[in-house]
C-alpha cells in the first residue's frame, strides 16, 4: 500500500523467516551469517522485545 500514500519504497526489519529463504534458495551458510550480522549491525533486524522512542508523535482527528 506505500505507493497509495506517495511512498516510493519501504522498510522491512529482517528476521529468521528471511534467513530461511536465503536457505531455501541455496545461498551457503557462510552468505547466510554475513547477511544476518550485517543485519544486526545495521539495527535492521527485527526485535519482538524492542521498544522505540520517538522523538515526535502527529495526532491526526480524521
Amino acid at each position: 500500500m506505500a505507493p497509495e500514500f506517495g511512498a516510493t519504497t519501504a522498510y522491512f526489519p529482517v528476521d529468521e523467516a528471511g534467513m530461511d529463504y536465503l536457505a531455501m534458495t541455496g545461498r551457503s551458510a557462510e552468505h547466510i551469517d554475513f547477511v544476518r550480522s550485517y543485519y544486526k549491525e545495521a539495527d535492521l533486524w527485527f526485535d519482538p522485545q524492542a521498544n522505540p522512542t520517538f522523538n515526535q508523535t502527529l495526532e491526526l482527528d480524521l
